[in-house]
């Protein structure tokens, strides 16, 4: 039984078939940057942010990257609900577990700056956009 069937969706459309051999060697990138900051709570400060992280995931991925989008979580919890020490805690089990490079985006951010000190901790590179795409 298809695993998703539960939510009507399934992996991959029944009319096709899925590839022989999926490519697993790229680099997986993780996304940094501020989501929140200097945003007051307003939600359309947030998905400003929010914007600059889809443009830096297009932008990886059109370089060959396998990328890790924190910035989107933000639809999961826009108001917070679930308080910022749990994602904190959450982006920094991803950052240890999956992923070769992060990828700083420009601005102030505690969680960014928690994050690309703790990559650097564990020996993963951080780099700026400009920087991963060269």
């Amino acid at each position: 039984m298809n695993q998703l069937a539960y939510s009507g969706v399934t992996p991959w459309p029944e009319n096709r078939s899925a590839p022989a051999a999926i490519p697993t060697k790229r680099t997986v990138a993780y996304i940094s940057g501020p989501v929140s900051t200097d945003t007051n709570g307003c939600p359309g400060k947030e998905l400003a942010h929010v914007g600059a992280f889809i443009v830096a995931h297009r932008e990886l991925m059109r370089r060959g990257y396998a990328v890790i989008n924190p910035g989107l979580t933000w639809f999961a919890d826009p108001a917070c609900d679930l308080g910022w020490s749990n994602w904190i805690a959450a982006d920094l089990a991803i950052i240890q577990r999956s992923v070769d490079i992060v990828v700083r985006l420009p601005g102030d951010s505690r969680g960014a700056d928690e994050e690309c000190n703790y990559a650097n901790q564990l020996g993963i590179p951080v780099l700026s956009l400009e920087e991963a795409c060269e």
